[in-house]
């Protein structure tokens, strides 16, 4: 659990019924529900204090999904845990895993976030990958099924920062705009105009300018809207 002993915090990361926070030793604590090993693969069902993840060392950052849970490591790497129905995990099947699974990327990552049931990580060159369900083309590369291993977002080369609501995901560029893809139905990638009709509501296959943002340096998402921070500090 947390006490005064505990090392600071460098990233904490809230999902619908657990919570993780990344420690400035590298170290992984978390808590909340438990029943697809998302807080901790050897913890019970359900986890009422933070918990310390065994086997997750040099950790930057953390990500929950809906029950799976992943943490960016400082040497680029990523491992996941928890459910992998939709191949969230990344680890190229859809069996659920009680133990740390690392994701096999081209190159290093350099941030990550996790929506319901995907996870996209921007690359320390600028591309972004993403992996999970894809019924709402949360993944980026155009098309509408979904993937156990990274596949890449389509037309993003330089992103410097990455976020995701439950069925849509941003990224920020290098010039400090901004492009979404995925769910569309509340038009929370910031046009009305984003292609196209598919099943229950709009869509985007493939990541769409958000016009207007300029100067982000970070944003958050959630079930059907994103907000962003500007460097002059406007939301």
């Amino acid at each position: 659990m947390l006490t005064s002993d505990t090392p600071p915090s460098l990233y904490v990361s809230v999902a619908y019924g657990h919570s993780c926070v990344a420690h400035a030793d590298g170290a992984v604590s978390c808590w909340g529900r438990n029943g697809e090993g998302q807080v901790s693969p050897d913890g019970p069902n359900a986890v009422l204090v933070p918990l310390k993840v065994s086997g997750v060392q040099g950790a930057t950052a953390v990500a929950t999904g809906d029950r799976h849970t992943c943490a960016l490591h400082a040497d680029g790497k990523v491992s996941c845990w928890g459910e992998n129905t939709d191949g969230q995990l990344g680890d190229g099947t859809v069996q659920n895993r009680e133990d740390i699974r690392s994701v096999k990327l081209p190159t290093k990552s350099a941030a990550i976030a996790a929506g319901v049931s995907f996870t996209c990580v921007a690359a320390v060159d600028g591309a972004v990958w993403c992996w999970g369900d894809g019924t709402s083309g949360q993944l980026g590369n155009g098309g509408d099924k979904g993937s156990s291993k990274p596949v890449q977002v389509d037309t993003i080369s330089d992103a410097v920062g990455i976020f995701a609501g439950d069925y849509h995901a941003c990224a920020i560029h290098a010039t400090g705009g901004i492009s979404c893809w995925g769910d569309n139905n509340e038009q929370q990638l910031g046009r009305s105009d984003a292609p196209a009709p598919k099943g229950a509501g709009p869509t985007a296959l493939k990541p769409v300018s958000v016009p207007g943002a300029s100067d982000v340096i970070g944003g958050h998402a959630g079930y059907s809207h994103t907000c962003v921070v500007t460097k002059t500090r406007k939301v």
